[in-house]
């Protein structure tokens, strides 16, 4: 049964309360998490001068068994299988810039964390797990807070890679000693796991009543003032200029395990993508023109030079807007939109939807 989030909302009103009455069985949490009680309690913990971090390593075996069991689940299975085909070099500093550091806007050293996260994770395939830990809680508990004030619990909850985000959240809120926002998100994660079985109706109300806790708890306790003097106090901070900083990212970005994984998982997504019929169809003329097919953006008329009004598909391309035509079964056109020119044309064999490869019959 869950506990009452109004019980929450009255430890406000409350003098210090034990972490133990705060805290949620570790079965209840591993079973939300998707990892069984041994490997979080059990795991053998190396070495760390924070307890937060000591529980870190004893759970990330766990963890990266979790994210793959989630990914297979959701038909990303493959990005799992290129991290282990190519580890890249985990990071061991928090590079953050003179200027954040010295800010007197908390929010600008949470940024610069953020920044280096994203950057990373979105050009270079980092996984949140291969930064310094207090970099993947700091990321995961800013982005937390963020979506809570911006969307309430319910934004959080559509967060991909939940499973890391959610471990990361929850040892993050713990390092911090922030136990009452602690409690507030393992009532989320009970809410959204489905152990709950509550009804759409129910769970609306319950992640409202959740908003309101936090909210209140962080006008009492501010998140993000702890969540700064936490990072400037960690050992493996390292304060560069914004020219280091990029010079630094740079070199990592071309490091070659880094460059595999970056193939590997564009290779993954393009595969992935070619599953769906109309992504096959537009790459598949945009490669005969000798572009990069970037997406479907309308339909409308179009005329090619000498022909009469048509309708037509435009899709974005890496040189720019272009129109496909439909001419007869199976044969489509490639005009591009500003000059009108025949840029390629394609053959596929009916029906073209359900056959898992176009065949280019074009002269």
């Amino acid at each position: 049964m869950l506990r009452s989030v109004r019980s929450l909302l009255a430890l406000r009103q409350e003098t210090p309360v034990s972490p133990e009455l705060l805290k949620v069985p570790i079965h209840r949490i591993a079973s939300v998490l998707g990892r069984p009680p041994s490997a979080v309690a059990g795991a053998e913990a190396p070495r760390s001068t924070s307890p937060a971090v000591q529980a870190l390593h004893a759970g990330s075996a766990a963890l990266t068994q979790s994210t793959a069991q989630d990914s297979r689940a959701s038909g990303a299975g493959r990005i799992v299988d290129i991290r282990r085909a190519a580890p890249v070099p985990r990071l061991t500093a928090i590079y953050v810039t003179e200027a954040a550091l010295a800010s007197a806007d908390d929010a600008d050293l949470l940024d610069g964390v953020a920044m280096l996260v994203r950057r990373l994770c979105m050009t270079s395939g980092y996984r949140l797990d291969e930064f310094p830990p207090a970099a993947a809680m700091a990321y995961a508990v800013d982005l937390y807070r963020r979506q809570v004030r911006d969307g309430g619990h319910a934004s959080f909850a559509g967060a991909p890679q939940r499973a890391v985000l959610d471990y990361f959240t929850r040892e993050g809120l713990a390092a911090l000693g922030l136990d009452r926002h602690r409690a507030v998100f393992d009532e989320f994660l009970l809410a959204v796991g489905g152990d709950a079985q509550l009804s759409d109706a129910d769970l609306e109300a319950m992640l409202a009543d959740l908003d309101r806790a936090f909210e209140a708890f962080d006008a009492d306790w501010p998140l993000v003032p702890r969540l700064a003097h936490w990072l400037r106090e960690q050992p493996d901070l390292a304060v560069v200029s914004p020219e280091v900083l990029e010079r630094t990212l740079s070199i990592i970005e071309s490091l070659p395990p880094v460059l595999v994984r970056q193939r590997l998982e564009r290779e993954a997504l393009l595969a992935e993508a070619m599953t769906d019929a109309s992504f096959r169809l537009g790459y598949s003329i945009c490669a005969k023109a000798g572009r990069a097919f970037e997406g479907w953006v309308g339909h409308g008329p179009f005329a090619a030079p000498g022909q009469r009004v048509c309708e037509a598909d435009f899709m974005a391309t890496d040189a720019g807007p272009a129109a496909m035509l439909r001419r007869d079964t199976g044969l489509y056109e490639l005009h591009d939109t500003t000059t009108r020119a025949l840029l390629a044309k394609l053959s596929v064999m009916e029906p073209w939807a359900s056959d898992p490869w176009l065949i280019d019959t074009a002269g």
